[in-house]
């Protein structure tokens, strides 16, 4: 029996997998999840039991109550409506057409909570419609308040305007009539003539005084008053009779007519009002209104009454009896939920120690493990669930951690190896290259004594073949030297103002010779609409393009080779930014479809060429490849086995220089050589080399030079610093000079700086735009003798006289020696103090192969002794003898003897 239930055990065990973490915690949030469903069912049946209570409340009692006392506050809104519009408030008619909508609202809703008292609702409706009857037929339809309105202000225009200025008349002439009785003489005419005429006026007086006492009486309320104002006329008449005989004069004449003028508009006036307003309306509204209240008003106001406080008690007993239906419910729920609460500690205590607990430890020695802790081992290794798996798991990760820890110092270890043997390799090519380079020297300078010396035509075969090999030996130490410096990425680009005309001109002249003597035209395509300055490398620009045409030159028997560039603008609206594309056509084997990549990898060559018909070492191409990336720039190749081959080297996104290509200050030298005294000049420029060039433009004197990338940016500056102009690029990001320039100039306190433009635009849309906000516009490139003009206009400055023919100022983009770096590198410096004396020989007689060489020396010298400033002052040689002009040559070298001197 005992093994029977131990086998159920472990069926329901393996059914339920209570020794995962997964039942674990759903086992015990069942037994929460169905204490929680009682809970509910529970609360659903008590619910319902309190819903059905409620709903007797709320569709019965609380609506009658609520009705009740709103059809009691409407009713007395629509009772007030009535007296106000009697009292002659007109807007008091709508007023109550509303309130009586409103009430019908409420008696509607009112018969829906009470459908089982139908007398009471048909009392109700039965009162509500005799009190809006009454009212609406007695008082509203006939009594208009606009009426009352017009004859109050009738009245007191006619009082205003005509009664009183004929009371005023009148005593006028009464006061007359006593002047002259007590003036005249003669007794008997004042007797028969002033003394009647005085008590005429004054009798006039009071009867026109009771004319207006009548015509206000009666609007008042008082219609008797019309009789009155009846007998007053005549009364009036019969005076105003009796005195016109009496009055002779001319003056007198006139005012009796006025008085009986103004009479006359009183009398019609007032009858106008008689006939227009009868005050026994209002009488007859106020009497009506009296009657609704005491015997509809007050009897429907007494139903609603006992209504609303009947309705009142039945919900009192009814939420009472909810009160304690829900005290009972409440007592109900603490209990199942205190019930919950105990089984979900005890649950949660259960979970804490199976599974919380373990998963905090675990995860304590997994950071532990991730700060470096090794030695930590966890328990729960003989779980089965998954913290057991997560506990086995840990251990083996521990330790593979340990093993990839020995691993990582193995290959920390190989790595400084390697390092050890790529400084090696680098110390070991400068050092061949320099040895070998030593006796090559030797043999090529004897070679070509014994050419000018040796007459026999074999021995002087024999004495070329040994100088070709010499330059071939020479020419490939210096590509895999050159190949090393960039493979260790010791190539430093050095951007300036570049003129791509100039160049490929330079080029032409240099390679024409040796075309023209194979035979073979050279063409050139520059476009005339390219910019004339560039901000390129122009070093590395030429020496890509040389071996270019080198290779075109080599590997072409006949036809022609072609060097050109083209340009487009990558953004229609932005000038300053081009996309060049050099490209080098030729008409010589070409290259097969498979081979196209491998040609541009190192040492390595198109299949079947022949090494004794071409020659050369498989660096060139190489060479060319990776500084072009280095530029951020690709060299394709077009071509097809014997079809000729087309180059391009593309650099998209080249910026057009802010200075011009020509560094040697331009027209008279009294007009640019501009000392600028102290000032604060803001430059802004999105492109870091376009501001160094200005500012070397400019070379020494005392301005403060203050940067900004964008637009932004020169504002905060400007704001910052207060400078005494502004340069300001009109392409840049985040804010273009266009909106940077017009907030400047409506700014208050800076809105004085005068600022100058520098653009590459050529529209005259921008132009115009331009010159609103801008003191003065230089389009780029800008040459030195603009730039300095331009700036003297706005600084103060002194004309200085030309230059010292002994001075020597360093070419754009040319390099210096770096003094300081070099004072660290007390190996390098002896060594480069012994060039002195080599460059000496150098200017003595200019020779391209020995100035290569002395370049190449430098280059040595750099990648052994790990000197960037070396490496590229050694490029700077190399391009200038690349360009084969003497005089170029013969001044950079001039230049860097000066700089050796002085270490």
């Amino acid at each position: 029996m005992t093994r029977h239930y131990e086998s159920i055990f472990m069926r329901l065990k393996n059914l339920f997998l209570f020794d995962k973490i997964g039942t674990k915690v759903a086992f015990p949030m069942a037994v929460i999840t169905v204490l929680v469903l009682v809970l509910g069912l529970v609360s659903y049946l008590m619910n319902a039991r309190i819903y059905r209570e409620t709903t007797a409340v709320s569709s019965r009692h609380l609506p009658g109550v609520v009705n009740a006392v709103s059809m009691q506050n409407v009713l007395s809104d629509m009772n007030s409506n009535v007296l106000e519009y009697v009292l002659g408030e007109a807007d008091e008619k709508e007023e109550f057409e509303r309130n009586r909508a409103l009430f019908l609202e409420h008696f509607v809703n009112f018969k829906k909570s009470y459908k089982e008292d139908s007398l009471i609702i048909q009392e109700i409706g039965n009162l509500f419609n005799d009190y809006y009857g009454g009212a609406r037929a007695e008082i509203l339809n006939k009594y208009e308040p606009a009426n009352e309105e017009w004859a109050r202000q009738r009245t007191d225009a006619l009082i205003t305007n005509t009664g009183f200025q004929l009371e005023e008349l009148l005593t006028e002439m009464k006061d007359s009539e006593i002047a002259d009785a007590g003036s005249n003489p003669v007794l008997e005419v004042v007797l028969m003539d002033d003394l009647p005429g005085v008590t005429y006026y004054l009798e006039l007086v009071d009867e026109a005084e009771d004319m207006m006492s009548s015509l206000s009486q009666y609007v008042n309320g008082n219609i008797e008053m019309a009789l009155a104002f009846d007998e007053n006329t005549q009364d009036f008449e019969k005076f105003l009779a009796l005195l016109k005989p009496l009055e002779e004069k001319a003056e007198e004449v006139r005012k009796i007519k006025e008085i009986e003028s103004l009479y006359r508009v009183l009398r019609n006036g007032t009858l106008e009002v008689f006939s227009g307003y009868k005050p026994q309306n209002k009488l007859h509204a106020i009497q009506t209104i009296d009657s609704l209240e005491h015997q509809v008003y007050s009897r429907l106001e007494g139903t609603l009454t006992t209504i609303a406080v009947e309705s009142d008690r039945s919900a009192g007993f009814a939420l009472q009896a909810l009160r304690d239906q829900t005290s009972q419910t409440n007592r109900l729920l603490v209990a199942l939920l205190s019930a919950i609460i105990l089984i979900s500690v005890t649950i949660s205590i259960y979970i804490y120690r199976t599974i919380t607990r373990p998963v905090a430890i675990m995860s304590s020695a997994l950071r532990s493990l991730a700060s470096g802790t090794l030695d930590r081992a966890v328990p729960y290794t003989g779980r089965q669930d998954e913290i057991g798996d997560l506990a086995r798991s840990y251990d083996v990760f521990r330790r593979n951690i340990e093993d990839r820890i020995v691993a990582e110092k193995l290959l920390e270890e190989e790595k400084e190896k390697a390092e050890a043997a790529n400084r090696a390799k680098s110390e070991f090519l400068a050092n061949m290259s320099h040895e070998i380079r030593t006796p090559m020297n030797s043999i090529l300078g004897f070679t070509q004594i014994m050419q000018q010396k040796v007459s026999d035509k074999t021995i002087l075969r024999y004495i070329d073949t040994i100088h070709s090999s010499g330059k071939t030996l020479l020419n490939l130490i210096n590509d895999i030297l050159d190949l090393s410096i960039v493979e260790a990425g010791k190539v430093k680009l050095q951007y300036g103002a570049v003129s791509v005309r100039h160049l490929i001109r330079e080029l032409d002249l240099v390679y024409r010779h040796e075309v023209e003597g194979k035979k073979l035209q050279l063409l050139v395509d520059i476009p005339t609409d390219i910019p004339e300055s560039l901000l390129l490398d122009e070093a590395r620009l030429r020496r890509v393009l040389i071996n270019l045409l080198s290779n075109a030159v080599k590997f072409t028997g006949e036809g022609y080779i072609k060097v050109g560039v083209y340009h487009n603008y990558p953004e229609s609206t932005n000038q300053s930014i081009i996309d060049l594309t050099f490209y080098v056509e030729d008409t010589g084997v070409g290259v097969a479809r498979d081979q196209r990549e491998l040609i541009f990898e190192a040492f390595e060559q198109q299949k079947g060429q022949k090494i004794s018909e071409y020659g050369g070492t498989g660096l060139g191409l190489a060479i060319t490849e990776k500084l072009v990336r280095l530029m951020g720039g690709v060299v394709t190749l077009e071509s097809e086995k014997g079809g000729g081959s087309v180059f391009k080297v593309a650099l998209p996104g080249v910026e057009i220089c802010s200075t011009s290509a020509n560094h040697v200050p331009d027209g008279d030298s009294s007009e640019t050589n501009i000392e600028f005294l102290q000032s604060k000049v803001l430059l802004a420029d999105d492109i870091k080399y376009n501001r160094e060039l200005i500012i070397d433009f400019i070379g020494e004197s005392e301005i403060e030079w203050i940067e900004a990338s964008n637009g932004e940016e020169a504002i905060a500056m400007a704001r910052k610093h207060r400078p005494d102009l502004i340069l300001l690029d009109m392409k840049m990001p985040v804010m273009d000079g266009f909106v940077a320039s017009e907030t400047l100039k409506n700014d208050k306190d800076l809105g004085d700086i005068p600022i100058i433009a520098v653009t590459a635009s050529a529209l005259k849309s921008d132009e115009d735009k331009i010159r609103q906000y801008c003191s003065s516009y230089l389009r780029k490139p800008v040459s030195r003798k603009e730039l300095t003009v331009e700036m003297a206009k706005y600084l103060p400055c002194d004309k200085m006289g030309k230059l010292a023919s002994g001075d020597v100022a360093l070419e754009q983009g040319e390099v210096m020696l770096d003094r300081e770096a070099l004072s660290k590198n007390s190996e390098l410096v002896p060594l480069l103090k012994n060039q002195y004396l080599v460059i000496g020989s150098l200017l003595e007689t200019v020779s391209i192969d020995r100035v290569e060489a002395f370049s190449s020396v430098l280059k040595e010298y750099g990648l052994k002794y790990d000197s960037q400033n070396i490496i590229d002052i050694g490029e700077m040689v190399a391009s200038k003898a690349a360009t084969f002009d003497e005089e170029r040559i013969k001044d950079f070298l001039v230049k860097l003897r000066e700089q050796l001197k002085d270490l």
